[in-house]
């Protein structure tokens, strides 16, 4: 990266250098790859959620950290769809622990040579502070690794 892209970066923490866009465009292609591998999960009594999946899990990637809401989320989308990402968080019936223990399989298999692994999985909660902050609650902060209103 160049002094006057540091600069940049620097003065724009939301800007995406050329080479992470590249970095992101490869990961994306990947996680729809792997979420295609998964689209029984999405599959409800009347259609098929792996769209929303897909636009969630990009709108996580190319959001900033601390501005991590559905209504950020989905501006930062080229579609803007607020409500189907809405919908498919709050209210959609797919089955989120079939998820987890189908990547948990995943992840086993993987590993399964190996003598000794450990996974530990973050989710970096950012704080929150006021009256309005919705869904918050004492409990552990892995941004400032204690417990506060998270």
């Amino acid at each position: 990266m160049s002094t006057k892209e540091k600069t940049h970066v620097k003065k724009n923490p939301k800007y995406i250098a050329p080479y992470a866009k590249s970095n992101l465009s490869s990961f994306g292609k990947r996680l729809k790859e792997y979420y295609r591998r998964k689209s029984l999960i999405f599959i409800t009594k009347t259609k098929s959620l792996l769209l929303q999946a897909e636009l969630y899990s990009e709108s996580l990637v190319i959001t900033e950290r601390g501005s991590r809401n559905i209504e950020t989320m989905s501006e930062n989308l080229p579609s803007n769809d607020y409500h189907r990402i809405q919908h498919f968080i709050s209210e959609s019936p797919w089955s989120a622990r079939e998820l987890m223990d189908s990547v948990a399989q995943d992840i086993n298999e993987l590993f399964k040579n190996e003598k000794s692994v450990g996974f530990i999985i973050d989710e970096s909660s950012e704080e929150k502070k006021g009256d309005f902050s919705v869904a918050v609650a004492h409990q552990y902060c892995g941004n400032l690794g204690k417990q506060a209103n998270c």
